[in-house]
């Protein structure tokens, strides 16, 4: 005698029955990020015409602030909005605004690195790419083990991976957040620095040129 095995599946984290919620922390860090790719590239023109009125380094701290505020106020406002498309609790939300910071300030340290190193807006050639294709490894439509092998290694060393389960786990719980967190903060000391390197290295002149033009602090 034979019988056919029953089975029955248990769900310990339960998302949203709708799109609405099942796609939100994708949407919530891809917007994210690019405002502050966007704002790397605004605050290394705002550097590179102003190191010549308050000093290089003067210059370099305060942009390295505004990112850092940037970081802060961005979120959010983002997840604040966020809340009257979707419901969830208090502490979810403050949970997310900390992940969302730590991944805000991952993301602004890689793009302002970029953005320094290309003189601001030819930046913008390699950092759309790379926003795309953080997309494609993020994790939120293909699971990292259906990836190619550049997606999966992108995915372990970019930031939009990290932060899109650090907010799944902030809204829906989830399991441990330390490897997401420890790659964010790995992301945030190489960039800065980098930009601390790229600025002792490439911005030597004292006059301004191309695009250290467009904007005067005179």
């Amino acid at each position: 005698m034979t019988a056919a095995p029953d089975s029955h599946t248990t769900h310990l984290h339960k998302l949203g029955d709708n799109y609405q919620y099942q796609m939100a922390p994708m949407f919530l860090n891809l917007g994210l990020y690019l405002g502050f790719m966007i704002m790397s590239i605004i605050l290394t023109l705002m550097f590179m015409g102003g190191r010549f009125a308050m000093g290089k380094w003067t210059a370099f701290l305060a942009a390295q602030i505004n990112g850092v505020l940037g970081t802060i106020i961005g979120p959010l406002i983002a997840i604040l909005t966020l809340r009257c498309f979707i419901q969830f609790s208090g502490s979810a939300l403050l949970t997310l605004w900390g992940s969302e910071w730590l991944f805000g300030l991952g993301a602004f340290e890689l793009s302002f690195a970029l953005a320094l190193l290309m003189f601001g807006l030819p930046s913008i050639i390699v950092q759309l790419p790379l926003m795309v294709a953080q997309v494609i490894a993020g994790g939120a439509i293909i699971p990292r083990q259906a990836m190619g092998g550049f997606y999966q290694w992108l995915s372990y060393h970019a930031p939009m991976y990290q932060g899109i389960y650090l907010s799944f786990n902030a809204l829906y719980g989830g399991g441990q957040t330390g490897a997401f967190d420890t790659a964010l903060w790995l992301v945030i000391g190489l960039g800065l620095l980098l930009t601390i390197l790229i600025v002792a290295i490439s911005y030597r002149g004292r006059q301004p040129k191309g695009f250290s033009k467009w904007i005067s602090f005179d």
